[in-house]
């Protein structure tokens, strides 16, 4: 199994304890929606307990509340509550693996917002649009979309909105190999974060940088980022954030024990492959919590080429027949190639040679429409 039922229980009670103080400011946005007679203050106080729901990871309660923000918003005409929770609804779905409703929703937004004027909330529809277009592998459709909302941004003097702008160019960058346009971005968003303090923004920047230098096999730099971005994550208590920061841990030491397999230095490999380990199943924990369906594929994906340096082929073939499941019941071709990759790699080393070609077939086929 993917992860001992009991265990998954505890992190659940252990992740619970460090969310009580949350859970009351929630109990008490409940109580002005049980209490208050305005229509607009419920429709506002759903939205708010949705936002701080999805932060959290608990993507089914932050639906129930965005739901409900879209059925009194519609009932009463309230327009702006009405965009908002179209837009909150795109988000869940987005975190959620389910890219075509979240575009859906995203687009029903903008609209709302064109009509009000409100370029902000148009801007951040753009926003939302390109990373759809990242997650599912639009590479194209995505650089548009980002670079509509940072002229927006730009034109209404939106300096955080630019900053996020820059960090999502900087992302489709690096996917498409551009690492000097992704430096050039992520560090006019970090200097931006930086100035205002913001330090969990600057710790997903610091991640990000990190990523970059693993891409440039600058290892020693790409832990540095990404050491610097976990401290920080700590400190902020910040649960996407740290699965996020052991993943890329977990990627940088993987790819050190792949260098060492490649120079024959087994001793180096296998101790960075299981440092490797350790940060994937570290992230593991939060990741589940989390429910993040691109995550979870990724994260399984990662898994199985651990358990396959390892010996452990039954597991790999495990971990990755599970994550290509979540991948295509999410849609996301960033996720569903390399585990169909590694799926080949597999079958290719077992001896179970058709099952090999039939993956490295779909992978091709499937690679010529990833940067459409």
């Amino acid at each position: 199994m993917f992860m001992k039922p009991l265990f998954f229980i505890l992190l659940l009670l252990l992740s619970q304890q460090s969310l009580f103080s949350q859970d009351r400011e929630t109990d008490s946005l409940k109580r002005v929606i049980n209490t208050t007679t305005s229509d607009t203050v419920k429709v506002n106080t759903h939205i708010i307990i949705c936002r701080s729901l999805w932060g959290a990871g608990k993507l089914d309660s932050a639906m129930v509340h965005a739901l409900a923000a879209k059925k009194i918003s519609e009932k009463v005409n309230f327009k702006k509550g009405q965009g908002d929770a179209y837009n909150n609804i795109g988000i869940v779905n987005m975190y959620k693996g389910d890219y075509y409703k979240a575009e859906e929703f995203f687009l029903k937004a903008s609209e709302i917002f064109k009509v009000l004027g409100n370029k902000k909330k148009i801007a951040n529809m753009y926003n939302n649009l390109g990373e759809i277009g990242r997650l599912s592998g639009n590479y194209t459709k995505a650089i548009k979309m980002h670079y509509t909302a940072l002229k927006i941004r730009d034109e209404i003097k939106d300096s955080s909105g630019v900053a996020m702008s820059n960090n999502n160019i900087a992302a489709i960058a690096q996917k498409q190999g551009d690492y000097k346009v992704a430096f050039d971005n992520y560090y006019l968003a970090l200097n931006y974060y930086k100035s205002k303090n913001s330090k969990l923004e600057v710790a997903r920047t610091y991640g990000n940088i990190g990523e970059v230098f693993r891409l440039k096999k600058q290892y020693d730099k790409a832990l540095e980022f990404q050491l610097m971005a976990l401290a920080m994550r700590k400190e902020g208590n910040d649960v996407v954030g740290l699965a996020m920061s052991y993943n890329n841990l977990g990627g940088v030491y993987n790819n050190i024990g792949e260098s060492a397999v490649t120079n024959n230095d087994k001793a180096k490999a296998d101790k960075y492959y299981a440092l490797a380990l350790d940060n994937y199943l570290l992230a593991q924990k939060y990741i589940l919590d989390i429910g993040d369906v691109y995550m979870v594929a990724s994260n399984a994906s990662n898994l199985g080429l651990i358990y396959k340096y390892q010996k452990k082929y039954k597991e790999a073939e495990e971990v990755l027949l599970y994550s290509l499941d979540l991948s295509k019941k999410a849609g996301s071709k960033n996720a569903m190639l390399p585990t169909i990759e590694a799926l080949s790699i597999l079958y290719f080393e077992i001896g179970k040679y058709k099952e090999a070609y039939n993956y490295k077939t779909l992978g091709v086929k499937l690679s010529r429409y990833h940067y459409e």
